[in-house]
């Protein structure tokens, strides 16, 4: 089956409007605890922190997105997956974390859009001398970057984590990244990666038949594709 990036590119020919859920964190992390039948203190030993400081960060409905993602790598559970709409196979599982850059990130949305940064400031509600201090920050809080993504209307929590496993570069992951050049790399890889299937099929077959052939003249197979994975 072959790759079409025409496929995908009507629908971000317009920006489209961006949906974030508006997530509880205290209580979303309370829950994936209780799903695992893990005690507020077996987190709290994960962290190396008070039982304590445990409670009151169950009880906060924002924390730090570096916070948020140091949780994520001890638990190997994403939860910055939750802001992105994600399915479940997005959540469990190894994740490559962002290392700050998110005002930065800021930054290049506010050019892309030619917005001035005094009407990012309206928008967002602050003091136009506070925008300068956001676009210096390398983490916002979860309520804040939720508040940033819906005025820029650029989901910046997908650029936080990207999972570690080639085969979840879906279809419907490439369709909706905002990013055109993420988009077209991603597209590339998913193309290269049935190739890749594809050979692997064609030479395992072949083996088979090779080894079908010896066998019907008498002789031994001295190779085994026994523990071939495509």
């Amino acid at each position: 089956m072959g790759v079409k990036e025409d496929l995908f590119e009507d629908s971000h020919d317009k920006e489209q409007s961006i949906s974030i859920p508006d997530i509880n964190v205290g209580a979303m992390i309370s829950k994936y605890l209780s799903d695992k039948r893990y005690s507020q203190a077996d987190l709290a030993k994960r962290l190396g922190m008070p039982s304590s400081n445990v409670s009151r960060l169950l009880k906060r409905k924002s924390i730090s997105t570096k916070f948020l993602m140091h949780i994520s790598m001890l638990l190997d559970f994403n939860f910055c997956s939750y802001f992105c709409n994600e399915t479940d196979e997005y959540r469990e599982g190894k994740f490559e974390y962002a290392i700050g850059g998110l005002g930065d990130k800021v930054s290049r949305r506010l050019k892309e859009l030619k917005m001035t940064q005094t009407e990012f400031a309206a928008k967002l509600g602050v003091a136009r001398t506070d925008v300068t201090r956001i676009l210096n920050k390398s983490y916002f809080d979860t309520s804040k970057l939720v508040a940033i993504s819906r005025v820029l209307n650029y989901n910046f929590f997908n650029d936080l984590y990207v999972h570690t496993s080639p085969s979840l570069i879906t279809y419907e992951y490439i369709a909706n990244t905002p990013d055109s050049g993420i988009r077209k790399l991603s597209i590339q890889l998913l193309a290269e990666n049935e190739k890749i299937k594809e050979t692997l099929q064609k030479q395992l077959e072949l083996i088979k038949k090779l080894k079908l052939e010896i066998k019907e003249m008498g002789g031994e197979v001295i190779f085994s594709d026994d523990n071939a994975d495509v």
